[in-house]
């Protein structure tokens, strides 16, 4: 029925008001084109300027009423709000995907990088907004874009997608289920572990564990895997340590980082030199770049 339908968008927040509901500053709109399928809750749809046709009621709720399926007839802004959680997302993912939907955008939130395993491809957008000072913001930047791009395992590491425990491996490919509670990992380094060469970790590191790690960090003769870079969970100075120690990092889902997207602006009123800005990332990033307020860019600059 909706074969010829490409782009179908959602969000695992509320994206596309006027004023952010957090900083109370203006936000780039979330303009919608006539044939795109939009997933969001009811009571968005008396902000939208874009109008649409409801086509399926998915039955999913949210605090801003049912998520609903929606045709836009005639484009124009609309404010989008989708599922709060992984598992709602899935079956919203599902329902696009049995409407002939091949390419799904899901608006993102850095705090909410769990939704970010669903996604096929990831693009990360760099801003202003989050220091006055240019290089500061590319520093960040910089050490974001090496959490996304942890390597893969090996296959014959993926056996441990099944593991619900801390969990060393030996030089001889031997697992050893170890003695300690994934809550109280930050304690590791209380037991002997001389033999493992890699440790599995199958829940979220948190500052208290990276703390460990980098204050253990001349005991540790391992690698590290974990599920996906958003179990990795320390921002800032603490996860560039993290990520500076003489330890490999790897997961066992690795993301698809295609495109970075940059904001020179900040809405609060100060702006870098987008020439500079730009210059600065492409010596850092490594990936195609795109000026978010630009109609177009040359990724091969």
């Amino acid at each position: 029925m909706f074969s010829d339908r490409l782009i179908a968008i959602t969000s695992i927040g509320l994206d596309g008001e006027k004023i952010d509901q957090i900083t109370f500053m203006p936000k780039p709109r979330i303009t919608l084109q006539k044939g795109m399928l939009v997933a969001t809750a009811m009571e968005c749809l008396s902000a939208w300027e874009a109008q649409a046709t409801i086509i399926v009621h998915t039955g999913i709720a949210s605090a801003l009423g049912e998520i609903v399926i929606l045709e836009v007839t005639k484009a124009g802004n609309g404010l989008v709000a989708g599922p709060s959680t992984v598992k709602e997302m899935e079956e919203l993912i599902q329902m696009f995907s049995n409407l002939g939907v091949s390419k799904i955008f899901i608006d993102g939130a850095f705090s909410r990088l769990a939704s970010s395993r669903l996604g096929d491809a990831l693009i990360l957008v760099i801003g202003a907004s989050y220091s006055h000072e240019m290089i500061k913001v590319v520093d960040h930047g910089e050490t974001i874009v090496q959490k996304f791009r942890l390597p893969a395992v090996e296959p014959k590491y993926r056996f441990l997608e099944d593991c619900r425990k801390i969990t060393g491996i030996d030089a001889q490919g031997l697992r050893h289920q170890l003695d300690i509670d994934d809550q109280n990992k930050q304690n590791l380094f209380q037991q002997s572990f001389d033999e493992i060469r890699q440790l599995f970790v199958p829940g979220a590191i948190g500052p208290m564990f990276a703390e460990s790690l980098i204050r253990n960090r001349n005991q540790i003769h391992f690698d590290l895997i974990i599920r996906d870079p958003a179990h990795l969970v320390v921002s800032g100075l603490l996860l560039k340590q993290l990520l500076s120690i003489k330890m490999g990092i790897m997961v066992l889902r690795p993301m698809n980082l295609v495109a970075i997207c940059y904001n020179p602006y900040s809405p609060t009123g100060y702006a870098f030199d987008e020439n500079q800005f730009r210059s600065l990332l492409m010596k850092k990033m490594h990936a195609p770049l795109f000026n978010v307020g630009a109609e177009s860019e040359n990724e091969n600059e």
